[in-house]
């Protein structure tokens, strides 16, 4: 058969398909890659149809639908989406869909595919794809496009032609495209310039896209024939995809799905419960990460930013009045320098066992040499070993620990803006800062103790945090914190030094006064030895 017969019967089969792959991205779906929804179970069909005559397919539920096999079906989920995507073509629901899920149910897939139904089916059609960072959208959505055309009948791949930031249809590649732009601060036009009878915009982890970038969007959406879609895992409590769900008005523009990684047949056995393990089934990492659902309302500031840690969550305790200090810890002791060559800030001792932190010294004026001097002399008050100092490595503090070595005394100094050593925290922090802080955060909130002094309660106002564009929660830089409060909060910084190795071995326990007292007496009998109880924050952190 000829090359010519061949062409002619993909024409043939395009001009009797098109109208109905027009309608309905899942019949193309179907037609192209042999993929159809996960099926119902016979006892539950009624209601489903019920439901997609009402247009309500964020109702379904799991159970409803018999088991998922991988490479044949789509799941119930990403079928939910798509039939909201057929009823805003026939012009039964809104063409603006915003879904909030947890993590891994599929939403790469889903947009993939819808991209290449939108370019394949409408001639000229243009789509702007975005996504917070170049991973999201090069590493993850654009190539998993790449993936599904490479899939498609042999015929009709060669339609496409897969750039580095554009795929273009090759018969009218100058109109009929689907482009890709990160949105960046300096950037605000990533969703802008499509033009033509059949625009599409499509936002992956939409909640970490600046609102300026969507409004921008929004003076360009002139043509009859728009689709928006919105995906993303919700970890902020403001901006454009927040009040896509949210806003009193504004979210009635929108078809709103809301989906949990629990009742994907997708997301891996193990995922929720690490989740669980390291943040507990209370926390918003696993409402954002698991349920799909956006965090506790925390006040949040015009970028996002929240409270790290409130007054309420400080418990001081009064100074020893029958002994000094260094010998009421118990256990292992940790200290934590932050270092201020001068200016406005201080440089800071903490030292803190498993109960309780002090402030063991603030000077407003330190250099290496001070900074070392002081550093081993409260080490020797307090029984910390070396190996137990950490230190921030930046500028005067990596001289004063250049200055300690000379002597023989080696402690941790590091750069805590470098990324977390665990892969599973690379995920959730910004950096080892934010790890810190946030495990400080949680020994907190869990009865961790502070020898009273009134700086604990006025730094804690003003330490911010908030999640990044890829989720991960960040500290307010420094250079910021300067800006905004006219200081750094170097007493938490220190403290919060102490806990860049929650996985040392030491545990941090609460105990009640009697069980305190207990492991005091024994602490008194043997120091490194400390009774261990049911009741203590090792699970916290």
């Amino acid at each position: 058969m000829s090359q010519q017969t061949i062409k002619s019967q993909e024409q043939l089969l395009l001009e009797q398909k098109l109208p109905q792959w027009r309608k309905s991205p899942l019949a193309f779906i179907e037609d192209m890659w042999n993929i159809t929804p996960q099926p119902l179970k016979p006892e539950f069909k009624t209601a489903a149809n019920i439901l997609i005559e009402n247009n309500e397919f964020d109702k379904f539920q799991s159970e409803w639908f018999e088991p998922f096999i991988k490479g044949l079906h789509l799941t119930w989920q990403q079928w939910a989406i798509f039939l909201g995507l057929e009823a805003a073509i026939a012009g039964k629901a809104s063409k603006r869909i915003s879904t909030s899920s947890g993590h891994g149910i599929g939403k790469s897939c889903m947009t993939s595919l819808t991209v290449i139904w939108r370019l394949f089916c409408f001639h000229n059609s243009q789509i702007a794809c975005t996504a917070p960072t170049s991973r999201q959208l090069f590493d993850v959505l654009w190539k998993e496009i790449s993936i599904w055309i490479k899939r498609m009948p042999e015929g009709w791949q060669g339609k496409f032609d897969c750039q580095s930031t554009y795929i273009r249809m090759t018969e009218e590649p100058a109109s009929w495209f689907a482009s890709a732009k990160t949105a960046k601060k300096d950037n605000t036009t990533s969703l802008a310039g499509v033009h033509g009878e059949h625009v599409m915009v499509l936002a992956d982890e939409a909640s970490g896209v600046m609102s300026e970038v969507f409004n921008t969007m929004e003076g360009s959406l002139t043509e009859k024939d728009i689709l928006v879609m919105l995906f993303s895992n919700p970890t902020n409590l403001n901006g454009y995809f927040y009040d896509s769900h949210n806003h009193p008005k504004l979210k009635k523009r929108w078809q709103r799905f809301q989906f949990s990684n629990i009742d994907s047949p997708i997301v891996r056995e193990d995922y929720n419960q690490d989740i669980i393990d390291q943040h507990g089934e209370n926390s918003d990492e696993y409402k954002i990460r698991v349920l799909g659902q956006f965090p506790k309302e925390d006040a949040t500031d015009d970028d996002g930013y929240a409270p790290l840690i409130h007054k309420e969550d400080i418990k001081e305790i009064d100074f020893p009045l029958q002994k000094k200090i260094r010998d009421n810890w118990i256990g292992t002791t940790i200290m934590g320098i932050d270092p201020a060559g001068g200016g406005t800030d201080e440089t800071v001792w903490i030292v803190r066992d498993q109960f309780k932190a002090v402030i063991a010294l603030k000077e407003k004026t330190s250099d290496k040499f001070t900074i070392a001097n002081r550093t081993r002399t409260l080490a020797d008050i307090h029984k910390v070993r070396p190996e137990n100092i950490w230190l921030d490595g930046f500028g005067v503090g990596n001289d004063s620990s250049v200055e300690l070595a000379k002597e023989n005394f080696h402690i941790n100094s590091l750069n805590v803006g470098d990324a977390c050593k665990k892969d599973k925290n690379k995920a959730l922090y910004l950096n080892r800062r934010a790890e810190a802080f946030w495990t400080l955060r949680k020994v907190l909130k869990s009865g961790f103790e502070l020898y009273r002094d009134p700086i604990w309660r006025d730094e804690a106002t003003f330490i911010p945090y908030r999640r990044n564009a890829r989720g991960k929660i960040q500290i307010m830089p420094k250079k910021d914190l300067r800006k905004k409060y006219r200081r750094s909060p170097d007493t938490f910084d220190a403290l919060m030094l102490t806990f860049l190795n929650p996985y040392s071995g030491m545990e941090v326990k609460t105990f009640t006064n009697r069980q305190r007292k207990t492991a005091e007496e024994q602490s008194n009998n043997n120091p490194t030895s400390i009774k261990r109880t049911s009741n203590n924050l090792n699970s916290v952190i």
